[in-house]
């Protein structure tokens, strides 16, 4: 388990988790600029997409100059950073219809996705976009409801949408990654699948019960009869996401050989909505994010089937460090967790760490009314 923190915004918390420092330190509160979360004072400006610029502390991959990185779809990273090695970042298309969560993916046609930019006909020719998600595909997750039940649940056709859109990102990053893998050989690897929680937020309500469908249909003013063919049609969705996203891990695995240390961790968990949290005409079937995330740390030294004690979203970086054989800052808020979980014996000799700079100039990017919409269908605004 490795517990999350309030607000739990995916941008605030994986910059978190990326460079070992709160939102107060590190400047990412939400989605946009100008919103309840951020500061009072912070709050009073035009809305904005927020980019990597406006990151004020070093990540891990500039704590890391002396090795080579591969950072993939990681949040808050586009327009691309200079690093030593490759960063391929994700990209919101505020205002169009192509753009279906507020995560952002690559996508063929947006500049800066891709540093060095010298490489970026190589990424792009790895990218899969929802239109070549198979309906065979689409046909493993979902069975496709009767005409009555689309005519009365109307946001169906957008979220299977999302689904097919979602299904795309992960195989995009699962291409990406394994492809810098067999070519770049980084030292370190940093990759980000959103699926689970876009997903979540669409169609978490089918995985519970007949009688729990029909409580929250009736209590967003939905007809509870249909509980029984929604569930049919999506009750599978969830399970048959987290099947394909551990065999891409496994494929990922596999090909860093036995020899690579593994760390997988979730920003938040996901569980079934409370009473408290109510449910939206935006988002009906939500489940809602849970305080415990997950947390596996895998390598040739570390123990097997130990217990992970007292991790938080503040332990990732310096454990990624000490891993590298990296000092973590003093500044960090958490402390790594290596020294419970590595084998008696085996010791990480440490060296001071660097911290790269980048000079590039800002990249802002307007709010839209259109993306505000988008923000909404999601739950992250009322």
């Amino acid at each position: 388990i490795c517990l999350s923190e309030r607000e739990m915004r995916s941008p605030a918390l994986w910059t978190t988790i990326s460079t070992g420092r709160p939102r107060s330190v590190h400047g990412i509160y939400d989605f946009v600029t100008g919103s309840r979360l951020w500061p009072m004072d912070q709050r009073d400006v035009e809305r904005r997409l927020v980019t990597s610029k406006m990151r004020k502390v070093p990540a891990i991959w500039n704590i890391t100059p002396d090795k080579k990185v591969a950072i993939i779809g990681w949040l808050n990273t586009w327009p691309a950073e200079k690093v030593n090695g490759i960063m391929v970042s994700p990209y919101v298309a505020i205002g169009s219809p192509k753009q279906v969560t507020i995560k952002g993916t690559v996508y063929p046609d947006i500049p800066h996705q891709v540093y060095p930019e010298e490489r970026w006909d190589e990424i792009r020719s790895l990218i899969v976009t929802p239109e070549k998600i198979s309906d065979e595909l689409i046909s493993t997750f979902i069975e496709m409801p009767d005409k009555d039940v689309l005519s009365v649940f109307r946001l169906i056709p957008r979220y299977i949408k999302g689904l097919r859109w979602s299904l795309a990102h992960s195989l995009t990053m699962r291409n990406i990654t394994l492809h810098l893998l067999k070519t770049d050989s980084p030292d370190v690897t940093m990759v980000y699948f959103e699926g689970s929680d876009s997903l979540g937020h669409r169609f978490w309500l089918f995985r519970q019960s007949i009688h729990e469908i029909q409580e929250q249909l009736k209590e967003v003013g939905y007809p509870p009869e249909y509980a029984e063919k929604l569930k049919k049609a999506f009750g599978n969705i969830m399970h048959q996401y987290y099947i394909k996203l551990d065999t891409i891990i496994g494929e990922l695995t596999e090909e860093m050989g036995k020899n690579c240390n593994l760390i997988i961790c979730s920003d938040h968990g996901f569980t079934k909505r409370s009473k408290d949290n109510p449910v939206t005409k935006y988002v009906p079937f939500t489940g809602e994010h849970r305080f415990e995330g997950t947390l596996f740390i895998h390598g040739p030294h570390i123990r097997p089937n130990k217990q992970i004690i007292g991790a938080t979203l503040y332990s990732i970086a310096p454990t990624v460090l000490d891993l590298l054989g990296i000092t973590p800052p003093e500044e960090f808020e958490g402390t790594s967790l290596l020294k419970q979980i590595i084998n008696k014996g085996n010791t990480v000799h440490a060296q001071k760490n660097k911290v790269s700079d980048d000079d590039d100039e800002s990249i802002e990017l307007p709010f839209t009314d259109e993306e505000m919409d988008r923000l909404r269908s999601l739950g992250y605004l009322n």
